[in-house]
């Protein structure tokens, strides 16, 4: 899949960083040791140095082998979602893509969201050390989200121009017939989701029990 790839190829690349380093630490570990240790090293700076890494280590193989595992864990239906999103584009530029059912940002594309589900989007802007970040908040019917963003990986022109992010979320606001863009808005976001919650009960409620669906698919009754 698409997305599966380019998640995929960020956290073995992030993966083999960590075991890189984590290599090194251990290495130079045991040249250390093997040597009868280092004056201006103490006993415990070795085994802080041992200990980090390892856990690079660790760390690397995990993000190579495991991050799908984490992927699935935190969306169980995020293979088919994305199967179904990006086999059926509507709308795409460098930073948003919308299908028929679903709208994602391009700079965070393990998040997809179902278009008739999103309630509110909006973005906030902090500092740091120097370095600005965007936290884009989606507030759906089942849940909260929220995608940090690094404008680093902006088109710089765009940034100077200013309102790049704005204009997305317009054109993403645009797709989603519920959602509430630009502000955050608790009293409308509770209000829709009780209401979605009323709506799941109802189905519930009217839904054929197991025998009656066994009796109907019988024949009987």
């Amino acid at each position: 899949m698409k997305m599966g790839k380019k998640i995929g190829k960020e956290k073995r690349r992030n993966g083999r960083i960590f075991i890189y380093i984590g290599s090194f630490l251990i290495i130079f570990f045991i040249a250390v040791v093997v040597n009868g240790g280092s004056d201006k090293l103490s006993f415990k700076d070795l085994l802080i140095c041992l200990f980090t890494g390892l856990g690079s280590f660790v760390l690397g193989i995990w993000l190579i082998f495991g991050w799908k595992k984490q992927l699935l864990k935190k969306d169980p239906k995020i293979l088919f979602k994305e199967k179904q999103h990006y086999e059926n584009i509507e709308f795409e530029n460098e930073y948003v893509i919308i299908s028929k059912e679903y709208v994602s940002f391009k700079l965070a594309p393990d998040h997809i969201f179902k278009r008739d589900e999103v309630l509110n989007m909006f973005y906030t802007k902090f500092r740091v050390r120097g370095n600005c970040f965007y936290i884009l908040e989606v507030k759906t019917v089942r849940t909260d989200d929220q995608l940090t963003i690094d404008p680093d990986r902006f088109n710089i022109k765009d940034l100077i121009k200013g309102h790049v992010l704005d204009k997305q979320l317009e054109i993403l606001g645009s797709a989603c017939p519920y959602a509430c863009i630009g502000k955050y808005d608790p009293g409308y976001v509770e209000h829709m989701r009780k209401m979605w919650r009323e709506a799941q009960q109802a189905k519930l409620e009217n839904m054929p029990d197991a025998k009656d669906v066994i009796h109907m698919s019988n024949g009987i009754g």
